[in-house]
């Protein structure tokens, strides 16, 4: 069957070898089906076997992750504990230094009152000529 001006045949497909006889049973017996199963579950991947290793990796990269955090946290609180420490004694410094202050102040003005006091009882006992 041919369409007009297209070029395109529509004929039956001939099945010439359709009644040729083979020896479809000695090719079977020469195939070991036992032994190609074999052999493909041997080359087979070994799912259990990767499911462990992923699942071992997947553990391993969190405690990893668990311990980079754990270390972050201990290196900020230790940067913490070392600002407060220079806080406390920088506040501990700032207090001595204030008492240290008002102790000399307190001296000074003792002391000017002493060499008041002394002056003014040398005027008194007329020890100063």
């Amino acid at each position: 069957m041919r369409y007009q001006g297209s070029g395109i045949e529509f004929d039956p497909i001939s099945l010439q070898s359709a009644g040729s006889a083979g020896n479809y049973s000695g090719a079977a017996a020469a195939v070991d089906i036992g032994n190609s199963y074999k052999t493909q579950r041997e080359k087979a991947p070994r799912y259990d076997v990767l499911s462990a290793e992923a699942m071992k990796n997947a553990a391993a990269e969190n405690v990893a992750a668990m311990e980079a955090e754990a270390s972050a946290i201990g290196t900020g609180l230790s940067a913490f504990g070392q600002a407060k420490g220079s806080l406390l004694s920088a506040q501990g410094n700032i207090k001595a230094a204030e008492a240290a202050a008002a102790g000399q102040k307190q001296a000074a003005g003792i002391g000017a009152i002493g060499g008041i006091i002394g002056t003014g009882i040398k005027l008194l006992s007329g020890g100063l000529a």
